[in-house]
């Protein structure tokens, strides 16, 4: 799913789009938090400050992203996950429902998680 969607989005770019973001209104998005291209933030998802999401993200119902957390490109993060402060999200990732991981933790591009990452 993630590089479809990532294939779909540079076709796009390639033939002059510009791909907009959708953010929920009751998405609660920090004022400091720096957001991609193309990305959709649903309801109920709360961005700490000084977050960073790149381009083509998917943040499902009921995600957290706590401080200083960073999600690289074409990520989709599913409902319910919780990241918490100084994590990062390699490009490409899939976190399962009701993911959660703990504090500093660092997930390498391309895997997928489901459940508690300690």
């Amino acid at each position: 799913m993630n590089r479809d969607r990532a294939e779909k989005s540079s076709l796009a770019l390639a033939a002059g789009y510009k791909l907009a973001n959708y953010i929920h209104s009751r998405a609660n998005v920090s004022s400091t938090a720096v957001i991609g291209d193309n990305c959709i933030i649903m309801d109920n998802v709360t961005v700490e400050p000084f977050v960073e999401i790149g381009d083509n993200v998917c943040l499902n119902s009921k995600v957290i992203v706590a401080h200083h957390s960073k999600i690289h490109e074409n990520c989709w993060i599913t409902p319910g996950t919780v990241i918490a402060g100084t994590c990062t999200i390699g490009g490409n990732c899939f976190l399962a429902v009701n993911s959660t991981l703990a504090h500093n933790i660092t997930i390498r591009r391309g895997e997928f998680h489901r459940g508690p990452v300690p």
